[in-house]
């Protein structure tokens, strides 16, 4: 379980998109998709953001892959301050990676607009293992 907590910024005169991945290195292992915000300005809104992953084939080379499933929640989207489930598209295994070497799992966010109003702050992330 992947969990990720922060306050988001964004713009007014758009609607940017905000993109959360989880990464093993350089290769995306899952995202959540583009998440529309709203039409309003928002600062460090807080958010939350927590993806069961599992562990979908392991392997060397391209093989390993995962699949999660999750929940975003912040007033700063379109849905208000309604739970998101993430992905936004039908859930699918994610790019695959080389199990069998050492990996650097890593979280990223990009967003759709270059403005310095858009923005995100990480303040919390955790991953667990469950058994």
């Amino acid at each position: 379980r992947v969990t990720a907590r922060g306050g988001i910024s964004n713009v007014v005169t758009a609607t940017p998109t905000f993109t959360f991945q989880i990464m093993m290195g350089s290769i995306v292992a899952w995202s959540s998709g583009a998440i529309t915000t709203n039409a309003t300005a928002n600062t460090l809104l807080p958010f939350s953001l927590v993806v069961d992953l599992r562990v979908d084939t392991i392997g060397a080379s391209t093989t390993a892959k995962f699949l999660g499933i999750g929940s975003l929640m912040c007033a700063a989207f379109a849905s208000g301050s309604t739970a998101i489930n993430v992905p936004v598209a039908s859930p699918a295994v994610g790019t695959g990676f080389d199990s069998t070497i050492a990996n650097i799992l890593d979280f990223w966010v990009g967003i759709s607009a270059s403005n310095g109003a858009n923005g995100i702050q990480v303040y919390d992330y955790s991953v667990e293992l469950l058994q």
